[in-house]
Formats: structure tokens, sequence, C-alpha cells
């Protein structure tokens, strides 16, 4: 889930800098962030991620095997 969506769902709380604040399950969780495809922000493991298509081979690009030189 993107952090856009994610700050419209009922159960958003909070977003800070690498985190968020999530009350999906009637207690505040922290759920970190990460960076995807053209600087968008991504909610990691979200509890909702189920109810959405995720297609992690695009989004979330490999970045094993890549020379570092």
């Amino acid at each position: 889930m993107i952090l856009e969506d994610c700050k419209n769902c009922e159960k958003h709380d909070y977003a800070g800098n690498g985190f968020v604040i999530c009350k999906y399950w009637n207690m505040s969780e922290q759920r970190i962030t990460r960076e995807g495809k053209n600087n968008t922000v991504h909610i990691v493991s979200c509890p909702r991620e189920n109810d959405l298509a995720i297609n992690y081979k695009n989004d979330f690009p490999a970045r094993w095997n890549k020379s570092l030189y």
C-alpha cells in the first residue's frame, strides 16, 4: 500500500519519517515504510495488503545481483 492510500484509510493514525502508526487491530502498531519506484512511499506489511493487488516484481525490483562497482 502506498502512503497516500494509507492516509485515506480509517485506521490510519499518524505518519512519521520512515514509519506510520496504524490502528487496524484496534491498538496502535508501528509499520515501517520504504521507498519504491518513482519515489513513492510504500507501507511494509500493511494488514490490508491481502485486499490489494501488489506486483512485487515491478513495484519492488530486486537490489541484489547488481554490481556495486
